[in-house]
């Protein structure tokens, strides 16, 4: 298992992300929630299966909410380093 680590920049996207999504709807922020907490979990246990985009940064897709969570491996530390919950309407250059 790989242990999950949060940048800054990440937790204040996630923070606003959920905000938002609650101010809307109680049901759909749960649902947003469970999304983060499943593609956390899968982090956790296989990360270097995901798609590389480049030589450093990795990125896995919601399933059911435009967003990616970009992220790096550390393999010798088994650690993975979330840097950014990124909305996909955002411009893709500024992903890292």
């Amino acid at each position: 298992m790989y242990k999950i680590v949060w940048s800054n920049e990440a937790v204040s996207e996630l923070e606003e992300s959920i905000s938002w999504y609650a101010e809307r709807s109680t049901v759909v922020v749960k649902n947003f929630q469970a999304e983060i907490i499943s593609a956390r979990n899968q982090l956790e246990s296989r990360p270097n299966s995901y798609l590389k985009i480049n030589a450093t940064y990795r990125e896995i897709h919601f399933k059911k909410y435009p967003f990616t969570l970009v992220f790096r491996v550390n393999d010798e530390k088994k650690e993975v380093l979330i840097t950014s919950v990124f909305h996909q309407s955002r411009n893709p250059k500024n992903k890292f």
